[in-house]
């Protein structure tokens, strides 16, 4: 066996000590390193490192001595003072300085690498901030709201490598060094894994960790949601409405408080507002309708569960927010407990996908990440060990507790129908689960929205291939965000759509998001622009199903990457390694959304207040940040003095204020530009009262309630005006935003910015405009025009892409006749895979592969036998193949019965 243990110089509390060091070559691009202080450490990770890395198999390499290791790919040359891995190319990475340190009952750990040269790092997970090149960078890997935890680092030198600890981790890059850093664990375990592709290193990530099962065919089409429907009877019109309008979509959401009185995430309906659930599903399903419910890891005092899981001792004893408690996933008995609940009050009804929302788990709703460890790390240890090593698995542990139970209800004669899960969180593994991901409660920004393509490329290119996005952002005001009047606002429609076109090329395509409707028909009707967009893009998002689909299962098949980053195909060039808004969606489309404001300007120029978390561990602690408009409106808008933000409580309020029974008072001070009507707005979810100089201009006292509040009045230029905002709220999560707008500033219908972006074009091959087909040499940097309904998409040269017809769910019609553009310049290959569309019974082979290769030189589409079959195979299919050049577009017709043909050009 290809395992070698030698003595290892480590630091132990700050002092040079002798460790050991363990070598296991995996196979002959995959080298495991374990680095232990001492021989019993050896072997106590073993139970916590395969939480994520599969039990694997060693393999012998071609030569290995007391000193070296060698494989078809790897050289590894180690010594007691260092490790250093290497290729025929030269050195990848040497394992520097190793340190354990005692920190109460657990030791805290970290490694240094050194790898020398030009590279740029990628991968980590997803969070929200932008970053995108993690050279030079440093990066906090924990579960929160907005971030996911995934740390595999991939390097365009052609390496990666995985941290195999759950515990809190802190990311280092400085020069030619970078690091790792865990709060806690018993020893050191990574894998170096050399590609040198990236689509090799995911590759053999997911040998190691286990491959992402297919999706139903349908979970690849739209997806509807938001917070919330509220009964049964807005459900069913909904997807009703959906089917009038002829506007394809194949899933619906039911997101939370369902279950009404029951109790947190009970996992029932209320029949009082939902009535007969299992009717209201198959009313859904019979319009050929999905049904995903929200279901969360917190379960209410009260509920079915909650009594169960406390029965046996399975609960935290932190409460929650809402008002129940967080079972131990980590254990196999909550698990089950867990499932069996769910499975009767939901799955046994008729639901198809579960929602697993507050995944991290959410202890506390927070928007900064430390808060929420903090909280975990209060809590008693869960079954397999302290909160501290096992911080980041618990999403893995109740996706896979959901589906394992769900694929042994199929052994056992249930429906065999596909797992999906989406999950707020995810960990490096949670791909074998059939557990997708998504990037929290995000803001409606444009900042924003350009910040969610680097978080979805760098989830991606950590190994988890399925990821989705609040379209829209979820909250359209406050948190930031400055859109209360939601799609009553031609500013936050075309926010929408540019984001909604972005989605149509994420792996998941799913609108979701708070204080305003979502539904495409709430845009607008036929010849709006906004609503003529959204369905331009949604019906093509349809008509690439058989190319996604495709895509889908080069994921389960191959460990392939849908959403990629430019690295995963143009590796070499180093003019693209910082591009983070354009990225390879499949092998062919390059997708270049847009991220600014073009047309439509915010009809509220200032936003003054925003509360974001009001509640802390001790209470309510007044307004705790404040939110700006966008750098391309300041001109337009007053210089702003902000000469205090008090918290003060609900006892009274300090002397000479008029007005007691608030929660905050926030005041400001605002120089007015020019004389006219001003426009003020409050949007709150409770009660609120504005003073302008001391004169009440709003008072609305309501409570739990998401409403805007208006006033105008008279200003005139060069004053300066006190604002005062006083807020009243108890529980749950507090929004308070303020905004203004002068009357005589008239909401912009004309253009702001030149309606354009700037595409750059990797080298090396042409690329097609995939709207009018114009070609382009590749290594060069163009404009291409942005129109409100195009966002630029490119092909490139010897792409292969079938377009199926409109249809309005996934099966409506079958994919026939087929529409195959074969772009020329370059050799090409495209393998239709198609199958049942929502059954297992693919892992068994029952499923058909038809693969099309251009050659590019003879001009000539060979189209080979057909093979595999499956139950409602078409057997006769028709092609209308399009072939398109830099100088005409020709047509062609056959019809295949599945043996190879080939259509000469």
């Amino acid at each position: 066996m290809s395992r070698q243990v030698f003595p290892f110089s480590i630091v132990q509390d700050g002092k040079p000590s002798n460790g050991l060091a363990e070598l296991s070559l995996l196979n002959s691009n995959t080298l495991r390193v374990k680095i232990v202080p001492d021989t019993e450490s050896l072997s106590k990770q073993q139970m916590l490192s395969e939480l994520v890395v599969l039990p694997q198999l060693t393999v012998d390499p071609l030569y290995s001595s007391t000193e070296q290791m060698r494989s078809e790919h790897l050289n590894i040359a180690f010594s007691e003072n260092g490790l250093s891995i290497s290729t025929a190319e030269g050195e990848l990475l040497r394992v520097a300085q190793t340190a354990f340190k005692q920190q109460g009952d657990d030791s805290a750990l970290s490694q240094h690498f050194v790898s020398s040269g030009e590279q740029a790092f990628y991968g980590l997970g997803q969070y929200p901030d932008g970053i995108f090149n993690y050279q030079d960078q440093s990066r906090e890997i924990c579960q929160s709201n907005k971030g996911i935890a995934a740390p595999l680092l991939l390097s365009t030198k052609g390496y990666a490598v995985l941290w195999n600890q759950l515990a809190f981790t802190q990311f280092t890059s400085q020069g030619e060094g970078f690091s790792f850093s865990s709060a806690a664990g018993e020893c050191i375990e990574f894998y170096v894994i050399y590609g040198p592709e990236f689509d090799q290193v995911i590759q053999h990530y997911r040998k190691l960790t286990g491959a992402a099962p297919l999706f139903g065919r349908w979970a690849y089409g739209y997806w509807q949601s938001k917070e919330r429907y509220v009964n049964a009877a807005e459900l069913v019109a909904t997807a009703k409405n959906y089917r009038d309008k002829k506007i394809p979509i194949d899933n619906i959401v039911q997101d939370w408080k369902y279950w009404g009185d029951l109790g947190w995430s009970a996992m029932q309906f209320d029949e009082q507002v939902f009535g007969d659930a299992a009717t209201t599903i198959a009313q859904l399903h019979d319009m050929h309708f999905k049904l995903m419910v929200s279901i969360w890891p917190i379960v209410g005092k009260g509920s079915p569960v909650f009594k169960a899981l406390l029965e046996n001792g399975y609960l935290f004893e932190t409460e929650h927010w809402a008002d129940g408690h967080i079972y131990d996933a980590y254990s196999q008995g909550a698990r089950d407990i867990y499932w069996q609940h769910l499975k009767a009050g939901l799955m046994d009804l008729g639901v198809d996908a579960l929602w697993m929302d507050g995944t991290e788990p959410e202890f506390i709703s927070t928007q900064n990440p430390k808060d929420g460890v903090e909280f975990c790390h209060q809590q008693r240890d869960t079954e397999l060990g302290s909160w501290k090593q096992v911080l980041n698995g618990y999403s893995l542990m109740t996706t896979r507790g959901v589906y394992e139970a769900q694929r042994q209800q199929i052994l056992q004669g249930a429906e065999d129908k596909r797992v999906f899960t989406l999950s707020r969180s995810s960990y490096l593994g949670q791909q074998r689960y059939a557990a997708a991901c998504w990037s929290g409660d995000i803001s409606a920004t444009w900042q924003v929205l350009r910040q969610q393509i680097p978080a979805g490329l760098n989830l991606c290119a950590a190994g988890l291939p399925y990821w989705t996005t609040d379209i829209g952002g979820f909250f359209t005001s406050g948190f930031g965000a400055n859109f209360p009047e939601g799609v009553d606002d031609d500013a936050y429609k075309e926010l929408y759509v540019r984001w909604f076109q972005y989605g149509a090329f994420c792996p998941l395509f799913r609108s979701h998001g708070a204080n305003t409707p979502r539904e495409i028909y709430q845009f607008g009707e036929p010849g709006d622009w906004a609503f003529d967009a959204l369905l331009k893009f949604d019906k093509l998002r349809y008509r690439l199903l058989p190319y996604i689909y495709s895509q889908a299962w080069n994921i389960t098949e191959h460990g392939g990457t849908m959403m990629r980053l430019l690295a995963f195909d143009f590796r070499q060039q180093a003019q693209l390694h910082n591009i983070s808004d354009q990225f390879m969606f499949g092998d062919s489309l390059m997708v270049c959304p847009v991220t600014q404001a073009m047309f439509h300007q915010q009809s509220l120029q200032q936003q003054l207040i925003a509360p974001e978390h009001l509640h802390t561990a001790e209470g309510l602690q007044g307004i705790s940040e404040q939110h700006f408009s966008d750098d391309q409106f300041k001109q337009l808008v007053a210089t702003q003095v902000v000469e205090s933000i008090d918290g003060n409580w609900a006892g009274g309020p300090p002397a000479g204020l008029p007005l007691s029974g608030y929660s905050v008072r926030w005041q400001g001070v605002l120089t007015v530009p020019v004389d006219g009507e001003y426009n003020w707005l409050i949007h709150a979810n409770d009660g609120v009262r504005f003073y302008l100089d001391g004169k009440l201009l709003i008072d609305s006292w309501q409570t739990q309630a998401q409403l805007n509040h208006k006033a105008s009045c008279h200003l005139e230029a060069n004053q300066q005006y006190q604002l005062v905002v006083e807020y009243a709220h108890w529980q749950g999560s507090s929004k308070c935003s303020l905004s203004w707008a002068h009357a005589g500033i008239a909401h912009q219908q004309t253009q702001l910015y030149p309606a354009e972006r700037e595409v750059v074009l990797p080298a090396g091959l042409a690329w097609y405009n995939y709207w009018n087909k114009h070609c382009y040499q590749g290594g060069q940097t163009i404009a291409m025009g942005t129109p409100i309904d195009i966002m630029p998409l490119l092909v490139k040269a010897g792409a292969i892409i079938p377009h199926g017809p409109d249809v309005q769910y996934h099966d409506e019609l079958p994919s026939d006749p087929l529409i195959i553009e074969v772009y020329a310049g370059e050799d090409g290959r495209f393998c239709l895979y198609e199958d049942e569309g929502d059954s297992y019974r693919y892992e068994q082979g029952a499923y058909s592969e038809i693969v099309f290769e251009w050659d590019n030189s003879k001009r000539c589409l060979h189209i080979a036998k057909r093979s595999g079959s499956f139950a409602g195979m078409l057997q006769q299919r028709t092609f209308i193949v399009h072939l398109i050049s830099a100088f005409d577009i020709q047509r062609q017709t056959l019809v295949y019965v599945g043996e190879e043909q080939s259509l000469q050009f």
